[in-house]
């Protein structure tokens, strides 16, 4: 778990996802985990690895702050060569259509791609499928 116990980060399905649970989308908690993951993007590319991550955001609320979705636009473009598939898992609450709206609209095209899901063996699933 991170000091601020923002999210929790594990490896699942032996080793092939990177699963992240997050307890909060805050300002704090995006500068942590950007700086993870460009560790992360930058390893996977230098590997020609896919990308195959989990995001579980059902215990944050769903509500990205505005530093979590300029982060993860920044990761986007800088990385968007890389391909694979990140699963988000959510809450199916109100501010949720605001978080499939910035999936949709807000982050760049690039080579990985993204969706939503409720059940987190259908995301795990997905993930692993060609």
């Amino acid at each position: 778990m991170t000091q601020q116990n923002a999210y929790t980060r594990q490896w699942i399905a032996g080793g092939k996802i990177l699963c992240f649970r997050f307890n909060s989308l805050g300002g704090a908690t995006a500068e942590e985990w950007y700086t993870e993951m460009m560790v992360n993007y930058d390893t996977w590319r230098q590997n020609n690895e896919r990308v195959l991550v989990l995001l579980d955001l059902r215990n944050s609320g769903n509500l990205l702050s505005a530093e979590g979705m300029a982060r993860a636009r920044d990761l986007a473009a800088k990385f968007g060569d890389l391909e694979g598939r990140i699963a988000l898992l959510i809450d199916t609450n109100e501010s949720f259509k605001n978080l499939a709206m910035f999936l949709e609209r807000g982050i760049t095209a690039q080579a990985r791609e993204r969706k939503l899901f409720e059940e987190e063996q259908a995301a795990i699933d997905w993930l692993l499928g060609e």
